[in-house]
């Protein structure tokens, strides 16, 4: 069974995910302190940032998504050649992340 590429930018700041919360309402993740930030300035409840995506947003509808963190954690592991699997393998080899895990 193929894998398929994760990507773990963060929509709103464009870089890596970090304390990552998801939205219960659409398959959506931020970064937690983005998220909550756009939140506040929409006085609790605004629509999901990401175009064409139909849901509202409150910040009960969103969770902060362990299993995610700890995906991101391991991809900038790898990044940094600390990963415990694949020693030897050069940065290049590990910029594509390939999970067979269903988000």
């Amino acid at each position: 069974m193929g894998g398929r590429q994760t990507d773990f930018k963060c929509p709103l700041t464009l870089g890596i995910l970090e304390g990552p919360m998801t939205s219960l309402k659409c398959p959506h993740s931020f970064s937690g302190a983005a998220i909550r930030s756009m939140l506040q300035q929409a006085r609790g409840r605004m629509p999901c940032p990401i175009s064409g995506c139909p849901q509202t947003l409150t910040l009960a509808d969103l969770y902060e998504d362990e299993p995610l963190r700890q995906r991101v954690a391991q991809f900038e592991r790898r990044q940094r050649g600390e990963g415990t699997q694949g020693r030897g393998r050069t940065q290049a080899q590990y910029q594509t992340v390939e999970s067979d895990e269903d988000d």
